[in-house]
C-alpha cells in the first residue's frame, strides 16, 4: 500500500470483540517473542562446506556453495555459540548460559545442561569444550561435565578462540569494524572468520546479516541477509495449518515448529525479490509479488500481470481471487486467468479488500463500495454519520463482524443489522499511519507507523506497544490473529504476541 502525505490514526473501540491480553490489578501482561533477529549474529563456525551462525533468533546452517540455507532453528532467546559435529552433523549451541544439541532433520532440540557465559564452544570427534572466564571444561556429547583442560589444537573452535580477534594486523584494512547500511545505517561487525582458501572472510554483523569479504580488494563480494524471515514483513495468511509470512526478501511457510524459507537462499528458491500481500482459499495460495501473482499448490507457478505495481492487495473468495489497485477493483478464477476488471471501478483507487459470506468490500479513497454476493448488484454502504464515504484504508471481518478504518475513526458493524459503532480518534490523525487491522475473539489490534495500539473492550482502555516492551520494530506494516496469538509483521521481522 502506498504511503501518502496524509496519514491518520484512527480510535478503536467495540463491544463485539476484547483483547488478547491479560489484565492483572490494571496492568497488561503480555508474551513478547521476536522471531526477526537471524541478522544479529554472534558467532561463525565454519567446517567442510557449511557455516554455522549463532544468531539473536536462533541457528542457522548454511551451505556456502551454491549459496544454500540447509535449515534454520528458531530459539526464544539468542544464541550465542554454535559448532557443527563433523562425524553425525549435529549442532551444539549455547542459548541462555544452557549447553544444547540440535538435529538440522529435526524441530526440537535436547538440553544438556548449564554452561554459564560462555565465550568459546569447541568440538572434536569425541568431546565438547566449553570455555568460560579463560578456563576450559571438556564435556561428552551427552553434555556429562568430564574436568577442566587445556587448549588443544585438534579443537574447532567457534566464538573467541576460532574467530580471527580485531587486534589482529592481518585486519588493519578492514578497520574501521562496522559497514553503513541503506536501512540500518551503521552496522558492527561481530564475528570474524577466514575461509578455507585464505583468499575470503566470513564476516557476521550486528543486524545485516554476513558478509564475504575477498582479502585482496577487503570489499564485501557477496552479503547474505539470511533468516527464516523476510525484511520488512509485509503480509500473512494461514492456510491448511501452515502462516504464509511474505516480505522483501521472499517467502517464509510456517508449519507447526519448522519455519521453511522461499528465497534468493532459502531452503527452496524464489526469484521474486518482494512479497506484497497474501490470501488463499481451497489449499490454494495467492502470492502478490513484485513480478506477477504467484500461485501455489504443489509448487510455485507465476502468473504475470501487465502492471503489477498497480495492484495493492489481494483477496481469495471462493471461487475468485479479488484485485485491488490503481485501476480499481477485479477478479480473476482461483485456478488462474486473466482479471475482468469491474466496469467503472477505474474511478477508485482501492487500499484494502474484506470478504465475508454475504458481501464484499472495497475499501478505496472515495469510501467503501458492498457487492452483494446474492444479487451480484454494487452498492455504497450507507451509514447514518457517513463515515463509510471518506477514504476507507483497511478493516478486518470476523464472521459477520466487520471493522473498517476510515478518516474520521473506526467504522464497526455486524452485517445484517443497522446498528454502527462510531469510535472518535484518540490521538492526531496527521502523526500515525494505520498499516494494518486484526480482528480475533478477545480485541481489535492497529498496526501503525509508530507500534502496535491495542483497546481492551472491556475496559476501553488502549495500550501502545514498541521497541520499548521488546518489539523488533516500532512500524507494524501487517497483523495475523489466530486463536490468542497475535503475528505482528514489522520492519525487522515478526513479533510474536501471546497472553
Amino acid at each position: 500500500m502506498k504511503e501518502r502525505d496524509k496519514t491518520f490514526l484512527l480510535s478503536i473501540g467495540i463491544g463485539l470483540v476484547s483483547l488478547t491480553l491479560l489484565v492483572f490489578s490494571q496492568l497488561w501482561a503480555i508474551k513478547i517473542q521476536n522471531v526477526s533477529r537471524f541478522t544479529f549474529v554472534n558467532s561463525l563456525f565454519l567446517i567442510r562446506n557449511q557455516l554455522v551462525i549463532a544468531s539473536d533468533g536462533g541457528v542457522v546452517l548454511l551451505d556456502v556453495f551454491p549459496l544454500k540455507i540447509k535449515n534454520t532453528y528458531v530459539t526464544e532467546r539468542p544464541v550465542t555459540l554454535a559448532v557443527l559435529d563433523p562425524l553425525t552433523n549435529d549442532i551444539y549451541f549455547v542459548t541462555g548460559g544452557n549447553l544444547k544439541k540440535w538435529n538440522p532433520f529435526m524441530t526440537w532440540s535436547t538440553p544438556l545442561g548449564y554452561v554459564g557465559r560462555a565465550t568459546s564452544l569447541g568440538i572434536d570427534v569425541d568431546f565438547l569444550y566449553v570455555e568460560v572466564n579463560g578456563n576450559i571444561s571438556k564435556y561428552t556429547k551427552s553434555g556429562t561435565f568430564l574436568g577442566k583442560v587445556g587448549p588443544s589444537k585438534t579443537v574447532k573452535w567457534a566464538g573467541k578462540r576460532g574467530e580471527i580477534s580485531k587486534d589482529d594486523p592481518f585486519l588493519i584494512h578492514l578497520s574501521p569494524f562496522f559497514i553503513q547500511t541503506e536501512n540500518l545505517g551503521r552496522v558492527e561487525l561481530t564475528s570474524i572468520v577466514r575461509d578455507f582458501d585464505r583468499t575470503r572472510l566470513w564476516v557476521g554483523t550486528k543486524g545485516a546479516g554476513v558478509y564475504l569479504y575477498n582479502t585482496h580488494t577487503w570489499q564485501p563480494v557477496d552479503s547474505i541477509s539470511f533468516g527464516v524471515l523476510p525484511r520488512p514483513v509485509l503480509a500473512f495468511f494461514f492456510m491448511d495449518d501452515t502462516l504464509w509470512i511474505g516480505g522483501r526478501g521472499g517467502l517464509t511457510a510456517k508449519v507447526g515448529d519448522r519455519w521453511i524459507s522461499y528465497s534468493r537462499e532459502g531452503i527452496y528458491q524464489l526469484t521474486c525479490e518482494e512479497v506484497r500481500d497474501l490470501s488463499g482459499s481451497g489449499g490454494t495460495l495467492w502470492a502478490l509479488t513484485d513480478c506477477g501473482l504467484l500461485r501455489h499448490q504443489s509448487s510455485f507457478n507465476l502468473f504475470r500481470v501487465s502492471d503489477v505495481t498497480q495492484i495493492n492487495v489481494i483477496k481469495a473468495s471462493s471461487p475468485y481471487l479479488w484485485v485491488g489497485g490503481d485501476r480499481g477493483v477485479g477478479w480473476m478464477p482461483l485456478s488462474g486467468g486473466d482479471i475482468d476488471w469491474v466496469g467503472n471501478s477505474n474511478k477508485i483507487e482501492v487500499e484494502d479488500v474484506l470478504t465475508t459470506s454475504k458481501n464484499v468490500y472495497i475499501l478505496s479513497l472515495g469510501g467503501v463500495l458492498v457487492f452483494d454476493r446474492l444479487k451480484r448488484e454494487w452498492r455504497a454502504l450507507e451509514d447514518p454519520k457517513e463515515w463509510g464515504n471518506v477514504l476507507a484504508e483497511k478493516g478486518a471481518t470476523k464472521g459477520d463482524t466487520v471493522v473498517i478504518a476510515t478518516q474520521r475513526g473506526i467504522l464497526a458493524f455486524v452485517e445484517g443489522t443497522d446498528e454502527f459503532n462510531y469510535i472518535d480518534p484518540p490521538f492526531s490523525p496527521n502523526r500515525v499511519y494505520v498499516n494494518d487491522i486484526a480482528l480475533n475473539d478477545y480485541g481489535i489490534f492497529v498496526g501503525t507507523n509508530m507500534g502496535l495500539f491495542i483497546r481492551e473492550s472491556k475496559t476501553g482502555t488502549w495500550r501502545r506497544y514498541g521497541k520499548q516492551d521488546g518489539f523488533a520494530s516500532e512500524k507494524v506494516n501487517s497483523l495475523w490473529a489466530r486463536g490468542d496469538t497475535v503475528y505482528v509483521g514489522t520492519d525487522l521481522g515478526v513479533t510474536i504476541i501471546v497472553p
